[in-house]
């Protein structure tokens, strides 16, 4: 090879390296631009979608959750009447077979609400059985020395 050939390809290669250094920087800049438009205006990306329906199926979540233990433990301190844990149970169902398939990786975090929603319902119906009596009892021995005014 020549030094004339060997010159005329260093300046080739040069100018070919300098081409792709500005092509890359040129699409950085645009690619940057366009995601930092996006999250300025509000149009959402390809995984926008999907994370706003898991950020609604956490927040749904979470209020069964809430729901769940607090009739629960409403439950508890209430008389004993089937009807009303039926009703808010058959609500409760509802809302929660609402969210089927919109979840995506929170699908397993539902899965793991119902299992706890089963575990209570179980709870209170053992409540019921084994202790109810023993409440009874005592609410009866008490009630003796209720005052009347």
């Amino acid at each position: 090879m020549s030094k004339t050939t060997a010159k005329s390809a260093a300046v080739i290669g040069r100018r070919v390296g300098i081409a792709i250094f500005w092509l890359m920087a040129v699409f950085v800049i645009f690619a940057s631009t366009r995601s930092v438009l996006a999250q300025l205006y509000g149009h959402e990306t390809s995984a926008g979608p999907v994370q706003a329906n898991e950020r609604r199926c956490a927040d749904q979540l979470r209020a069964l959750e809430r729901s769940l233990l607090d009739h629960a433990a409403d439950e508890l301190r209430l008389p004993r009447d089937r009807s009303r844990v039926g009703r808010w149970l058959a609500e409760w169902d509802r809302r929660y077979a609402a969210l089927e398939g919109t979840c995506g990786s929170l699908t397993g975090t539902r899965r793991e609400l119902f299992s706890l929603r089963e575990d209570l319902e179980a709870l209170l119906h053992e409540r019921e059985r084994r202790q109810r009596p023993l409440t009874e009892r005592i609410e009866r021995a008490l009630d003796r020395f209720e005052t009347r005014s």
